[in-house]
């Protein structure tokens, strides 16, 4: 974790604040996922919103079958990303 001071002129006082954000590990994963259990259009869109909903994760591209992640490490995992899908009815394994 990382804390930030920023100062403020918009606060009584002219006093900032603190501020912590976690620590973001500038190394991407890409990521391809089998995906069971997509049959249509519908399917596609609950994955994608499965996968926009992990923290850490950009969705590149999804389609009927599988899809095409990067994700930040130090936020998530490929068995978290993989859980969330199989938490939403689709059983995911991640392709070689």
């Amino acid at each position: 974790m990382q804390y930030f001071f920023q100062p403020s002129l918009n606060t009584p006082g002219g006093y900032g604040h603190l501020t912590l954000e976690k620590e973001k590990s500038n190394i991407e994963n890409t990521l391809n996922l089998a995906i069971e259990g997509m049959h249509c259009g519908a399917c596609v869109r609950r994955v994608t919103s499965a996968l926009q909903n992990v923290e850490g994760v950009s969705v590149k591209s999804v389609e009927v079958g599988s899809a095409e992640i990067v994700f930040d490490a130090a936020e998530t995992s490929a068995q978290d990303i993989t859980a969330a899908l199989n938490r939403n009815g689709f059983p995911a394994r991640v392709q070689s």
